[in-house]
């Protein structure tokens, strides 16, 4: 799955900024995901996203932060194309925040050793959600580009808050969800 996420984000930037990121992004990991196959079963460095998303931010002049959540929302694009029946069976977006662990565990037996992100809801109140977040791999300004875009899928407004999480442990992180009132 860490292939299929970094082939999916490389060929992002690609039609996002062009073919000179491309070339300047061959090497960056040596022998890893950034060579010319991507294998969704290879075992890629946990921080191989994060580096790419620094690189090309200081590359093409974008905070590193603002592109991770673009990307995140690419991402998930992706991930409806992928599974387009796991959208299907929610209503709204907390719901299906609820359900991102059915997905895991599908794609868990698909592709044997891959730790995928967690996301676990705690609801607060009607208007309130609690968001925890734990990866290896993916990092939370990611996990919150996604999250930005099942809110957009869902046409719902929310306001969402990130709560730094001490120690910082591989990718965690606590985001707090409130509902706009208009």
């Amino acid at each position: 799955m860490k292939g299929f996420i970094l082939a999916v984000v490389v060929e992002y930037l690609e039609s996002e900024y062009g073919g000179e990121v491309t070339q300047d992004l061959k090497g960056i990991v040596p022998d890893g995901p950034l060579s010319d196959v991507y294998l969704s079963t290879y075992d890629y460095p946990e921080n191989s996203l994060d580096n790419l998303i620094s690189y090309v931010a200081n590359l093409v002049g974008i905070e590193k932060g603002k592109l991770a959540k673009i990307i995140g929302v690419y991402l998930f694009s992706e991930l409806m194309v992928l599974n387009p029946q796991w959208i299907g069976l929610c209503n709204n977006a907390f719901e299906l925040l609820g359900t991102y662990e059915t997905i895991n565990d599908i794609l868990k037996s698909d592709i044997p050793g891959y730790v995928p992100p967690s996301f676990e809801c705690i609801e607060i109140g009607y208007d309130v959600f609690e968001v925890g977040y734990r990866s290896t791999f993916v990092p939370p300004d990611v996990a919150e580009g996604v999250i930005h875009a099942i809110f957009i899928y869902y046409d719902e407004h929310f306001i969402v808050d990130r709560i730094p999480s001490e120690p910082q442990v591989d990718f965690n992180g606590k985001f707090i969800l409130r509902r706009r009132s208009y």
